[in-house]
C-alpha cells in the first residue's frame, strides 16, 4: 500500500469512527465519552489541513460508505 491509499485509509477510519459515534449511546457510550472520541479526533488531525467537516464533503464527494 503506497502513501496515497494509506492517507485514503487513514481518513476512512477517521470518517467511520466519527460515524460510529451516532450510534455509540446504544452501545453504552455515554456523553463524556463521546466528547472524548472527538477531541481524540480532532487532536489527531491538529496541524493538518484536515478536519470533520472535510471529511464528510470527501465521504459524499467519493461516496465512500455506500452500497
Amino acid at each position: 500500500m503506497n502513501e496515497e491509499e494509506q492517507l485514503e485509509k487513514l481518513k476512512k477510519n477517521i470518517m467511520g469512527l466519527e460515524m460510529a459515534m451516532i450510534d455509540a449511546p446504544y452501545f453504552g457510550l455515554n456523553g463524556d465519552n463521546i466528547k472524548g472520541v472527538r477531541f481524540a479526533i480532532n487532536k489527531i488531525l491538529k496541524g493538518t489541513d484536515i478536519n470533520t467537516e472535510s471529511l464528510i464533503k470527501e465521504k459524499n464527494e467519493k461516496k465512500w460508505f455506500q452500497g
